[in-house]
């Protein structure tokens, strides 16, 4: 919960990475940033059983939600802000917001990808302000970046984080309620995950966290991380598995089980990748009271597992099924919270550790082959009997 509580929006992303690395940390991890400021997770004891360069198991989620950062002060009661997200432009003229100013400066460990001068805007915590929208300036279309006015009863400092007015997490018959659920419950999964593994003194393979900036604003960390990577040709035979919340649909229902994902609005995934994560889940589920899994395209957005593969190939997707997507209630036509089941929270970091753990999530085929010879064997002979 503690995750969920913390404000966030593209580009400023570091109140959540501050308790990210220091969870890890305190797990036995050792954290550091790359060139676009994402957070890169690793054992600090890898190095005495695997080869640095031995391909592994790189697990990934985001750290930012569709929210505002404060521009400027127009005058003692207006506020100039920016937004990114996918929220109908109809939510915003009007709707009440919170942003959050002062506070302490940011964690070093996540600077490395602010530019010179940008530094003084990072600052983790503060006093929360409350404001209301009353103009939209620029809005070029759901997901780009748009420009608003709030009215507001303090000042507010440049790079301060704006999110909607909502209330805080809290957990009512079984169901977790947040104001930024997509991804922060990912980033959330995946510090359970490495506190699981923290006890195991003997790793299965390499495992590799890496917690994004500005996924809401077109993938920025996941692709700036992918070109500097690609271009230096290391850790480019990873497997990789994106962790995210998608939006609830007829087939892929909160309470059902975490979702592997085959594929999202624009591509598929590796079926060997899909089929590894798909033999875990089914020993899981044959092992596991209680245990369950949906496997499902989730068509109601892009993820981040279509650029690794893109770029890398060898890579999956794991994703619960979430009521009110980008906080929005499409029943009231309200901002409202975003909801998933606590028990598929629960069974996607018993499923994710157990890739981490299983030679068998390894992606060595799909079985497809396989079965098409032995469909082909036992059936061909009908091409002479049928006749007869």
């Amino acid at each position: 919960m503690r995750v969920l509580r913390e404000p966030t929006s593209p580009f400023h992303e570091q109140n959540v990475a501050q308790i990210a690395a220091e969870l890890a940390e305190s797990f036995g991890w050792g954290v550091r940033s790359d060139a676009s400021g994402n957070l890169m997770i690793e054992r600090q004891d890898h190095a005495e059983h695997f080869d640095p360069s031995e391909p592994g198991l790189l697990l990934t989620a985001h750290m930012d939600h569709p929210g505002f950062w404060a521009r400027r002060m127009v005058d003692r009661r207006t506020l100039e802000a920016s937004w990114v997200g996918r929220v109908p432009r109809s939510y915003f003229e009007g709707a009440a917001v919170r942003f959050v100013t002062g506070g302490s400066p940011a964690p070093p460990v996540w600077m490395a990808g602010s530019r010179p001068g940008q530094a003084r805007d990072y600052r983790c915590g503060g006093q929360p302000v409350s404001g209301t929208i009353t103009e939209v300036l620029r809005y070029v279309g759901e997901g780009e970046r748009a420009l608003v006015r709030v009215q507001v009863d303090q000042d507010v400092a440049p790079g301060s984080i704006g999110q909607w007015a909502l209330p805080g997490p809290e957990v009512i018959d079984g169901r977790l309620y947040a104001p930024a659920i997509d991804d922060l419950a990912g980033v959330a999964a995946l510090l359970c995950v490495m506190g699981e593994l923290g006890r195991d003194r003997c790793p299965v393979r390499p495992v590799r966290f890496l917690l994004t900036r500005a996924e809401e604003a077109g993938f920025v960390g996941c692709l700036g991380h992918c070109r500097e990577h690609s271009a230096s040709g290391s850790r480019r035979h990873d497997q990789v598995v994106g962790v995210e919340m998608s939006m609830a649909t007829t087939v892929a229902t909160p309470g059902a089980g975490p979702v592997i994902r085959v594929g999202d609005r624009r591509s598929v995934f590796d079926p060997a990748v899909t089929a590894g994560l798909a033999r875990v889940a089914q020993r899981l589920e044959a092992d596991e009271p209680g245990f369950r899994y949906q496997r499902r395209l989730m068509p109601g957005g892009t993820c981040e597992s279509t650029v690794f593969q893109a770029y890398w190939g060898r890579t999956g997707a794991v994703c619960l099924a979430m009521d009110h997507y980008h906080n929005v209630n499409t029943h009231t036509r309200t901002l409202d919270r975003e909801s998933i089941d606590v028990g598929d929270f629960v069974g996607l970091v018993k499923l994710l550790a157990s890739v981490a753990r299983s030679p068998e999530a390894e992606p060595d085929g799909d079985g497809v082959d396989d079965w098409l010879e032995d469909l082909w064997r036992r059936q061909s002979p009908l091409l002479e009997q049928s006749s007869a």
